[in-house]
């Protein structure tokens, strides 16, 4: 399946026959039968460049700091660049091998990948890039490791991730675990009361507070945009009550948070992709339609994408149309309520399933898949 969030197939989900290679699904769009892999994420490439760096220079010309989009910087071109690794050879490193579809988190001045799809199977690994040293490595955890899977639905509250449902090959789930930052040890979630979401695949998640959000997703048969919370200091799931216009039922949209609220963008929804765009205040459980001035220039329809949010402005790459594995870069910008497409140099091959995270006044894009292979390349747009 093509995975990619906060979040994730040319067909758009697993086969609910089952199975763990790359057999036969059904487009249920179209009726066509497309390669399960061809439902995996979207990339460009066998791996990031090598090199010895530090940290990225910022008084580089060529480099510009991610920052928003306003009428006096839209002509400004932003550059994307293979990540540079600190003073060690690649064969050195413990790299992440070729995915799709794995979860990450931020943490620490790390970046964390967990699992996806290698080309073959499902991954249960867990892998590190330090921020400062620009180095990977493996993080060897102990305990009950999660199985592997497709997620991008992890979450972090404390000093611990929490992992939840996901896809395996042959089922779709609703486990849930905890990872703990300071022992590397995984362990089953204690649940002391309420009925756990359903199973699902390409579900929105997020955190208020001590709080852990699930939202929509699919589960081998229906969109789902049932939403569930669960207390981690309850230890409790309850069926969260919301208010407003909310979502159709959806899996794989890009979702991202801003000042206690979540932003969810597109999605699948067996039949179309979608590229809607809603708001979910956390504190008062409330969706809303993001209203956007009619000037802007909104992403086009598309899943398996995804988004981040740096200062007033949240970004928005790639994904899959439906035809075609995408590499644009969006920017909608809060105060102004408008989209502007991001012009950029030299950016990644189009992918879908990827993983996006931001650190400092970076935008960080590893892996993916892009319509023919998984990768493992890693990009910096700055």
């Amino acid at each position: 399946m093509d995975s990619g969030a906060g979040a994730p197939i040319s067909s758009p989900e697993p086969s609910s026959r089952g199975g763990g290679g790359a057999g036969d699904v059904i487009d249920r769009a179209s009726g066509i039968a497309t390669n399960r892999l061809a439902r995996h994420l979207a990339g460009g490439g066998p791996s990031a460049a090598g090199g010895c760096e530090t940290s990225p220079s910022t008084t580089d010309p060529h480099y510009s700091f991610l920052g928003p989009c306003t009428p006096s910087s839209r002509a400004v071109v932003r550059r994307w660049r293979p990540v540079q690794y600190g003073c060690t050879s690649e064969k050195a490193m413990e790299l992440p091998g070729d995915r799709s579809g794995a979860a990450s988190v931020v943490y620490n001045d790390a970046l964390y990948v967990l699992g996806g799809y290698g080309g073959s199977g499902r991954l249960d690994d867990l892998f590190k890039f330090d921020f400062n040293t620009r180095l990977w490595s493996q993080v060897h955890t102990k305990g009950d490791t999660p199985t592997g899977r497709e997620n991008n639905g992890a979450v972090v509250i404390k000093n611990h991730m929490y992992l939840f449902g996901g896809y395996s090959g042959y089922n779709w789930l609703n486990d849930f675990h905890c990872f703990n930052f300071d022992t590397s040890t995984w362990a089953p979630v204690e649940v002391k009361g309420g009925s756990p979401p359903s199973t699902r695949f390409g579900y929105v998640s997020s955190v208020h507070g001590s709080v852990f959000f699930v939202f929509g997703g699919y589960d081998g048969q229906t969109w789902l945009n049932d939403m569930h919370e669960f207390d981690v200091e309850e230890g409790a799931w309850s069926q969260t009550h919301v208010l407003g216009y909310i979502p159709t039922g959806r899996s794989c949209p890009s979702w991202a948070y801003h000042e206690g609220s979540v932003y969810l963008f597109g999605g699948y929804d067996g039949v179309h992709r979608m590229n809607d765009f809603h708001r979910f205040e956390m504190s008062n459980r409330k969706w809303s339609v993001v209203a956007t001035r009619s000037s802007g220039q909104p992403p086009s329809p598309r899943y398996f994408h995804a988004s981040v949010v740096h200062g007033n402005s949240l970004y928005l790459f790639g994904g899959y149309s439906g035809q075609e594995r995408l590499n644009d870069l969006h920017e909608f910008r809060f105060d102004l309520q408008t989209w502007f497409l991001v012009q950029t140099e030299n950016p990644p091959s189009g992918r879908s399933s990827l993983v996006a995270q931001v650190h400092n006044n970076s935008l960080y894009v590893f892996g993916g898949y892009n319509g023919s292979i998984v990768l493992n390349d890693f990009h910096e747009f700055r």
